[in-house]
């Protein structure tokens, strides 16, 4: 930009035909704090939901939380009831039926003299007590164990959740604080009230400031041998030059408009024929009559309409 700012210093186009300028609204500064304290209690209000909508995703959470500790105390505690009975059966030996007294018999080979004590309560009405097993007993033990840890372990925590209950009153809204933040940004950010408000408008009807009494001889140079300058357009499509029939490369002529500086036309037209995809299309600006050098080149766009509608 500022290589741009300097070329155009240079060719006397130093500034151009848009003006931008403002203009002044008066205000009503007895409105404006009206209107301040207005947007300061609808902010006030929506931080005040965003603070309860918080406290109401913690209490939420903290309750889901709980529950669920609670829950696996609850099935914990079953299992070891669960668990000590079972150790019991096995210290003391479990009542089963007649019928499976006899086939255990038949598969351990087992005499029943062995197996089982004639004195037994259960045998009175027709059941039976299987003997102590010590190592079932054992495991059942270590599994009790291993659950009551479990337990204490969970019990903890939920003992340190109930400690941690989310309170409004710990974390109250501070209205105070809150109000003297929006006031800060609203200061920082906003106008004072009562000054004016600046509208922009823009124009675009000034005329051009560059005069020939203006520019330097070196521009005056310049655009004099450009006011003299024949150029010739050259067209290529995909890197290849266009051409006529003869075989040499097909030229447009430039015509300078009457009465505008630095502005062409071209003196006939050229139609492409359309062909399958998109081609690369490229206009070459030269100079005409002996020199026949490239000034500038640029690339001609093309969408995904025909090239007949170009």
């Amino acid at each position: 930009w500022e290589e741009v700012k300097k070329v155009r210093a240079t060719q006397g186009f130093s500034s151009t035909r848009v003006e931008v300028k403002f203009r002044e609204k008066k205000t009503n500064k007895q409105q404006d704090l009206e209107d301040r304290e207005a947007e300061l209690q609808a902010e006030l209000a929506e931080m005040k939901k965003r603070h309860q909508a918080s406290f109401d995703a913690t209490q939420a959470k903290y309750i889901k939380d709980k529950a669920t500790l609670e829950e696996k105390v609850s099935v914990l505690e079953r299992k070891i009831a669960e668990l000590e009975e079972k150790e019991a059966q096995a210290k003391l030996g479990e009542p089963v039926d007649d019928d499976d007294e006899d086939d255990e018999e038949e598969e351990e080979e087992l005499d029943e003299d062995e197996a089982y004590s004639s004195y037994s309560p259960a045998k009175k009405h027709g059941k039976a007590l299987k003997p102590s097993d010590g190592k079932l007993a054992l495991q059942l033990a270590l599994q009790k164990e291993a659950e009551k840890e479990t337990l204490q372990k969970t019990e903890e925590l939920l003992k340190r959740l109930k400690g941690k209950e989310p309170k409004m009153s710990d974390n109250p809204f501070d209205e105070r604080a809150a109000r003297e933040e929006i006031v800060e940004r609203q200061t920082r950010l906003k106008r004072p009230p009562g000054d004016p408000i600046y509208i922009p408008v823009v124009r675009d009807d000034k005329g051009r400031s560059d005069t020939d009494a203006q520019l330097s001889k070196a521009e005056k140079r310049r655009r004099d041998k450009v006011r003299g300058l024949e150029l010739v357009l050259r067209v290529s499509v995909n890197g290849r030059l266009l051409r006529k029939a003869d075989g040499r490369v097909l030229e447009v002529e430039l015509q300078a408009r009457a009465g505008a500086e630095f502005s062409f036309k071209a003196k006939e037209t050229i139609q492409l024929a359309p062909t399958s995809g998109l081609p690369e299309i490229e206009i070459h600006v030269c100079e005409g009559g002996i020199m026949r050098g490239e000034l500038a080149s640029v690339f001609v766009p093309t969408g995904e309409e025909g090239l007949s509608e170009r």
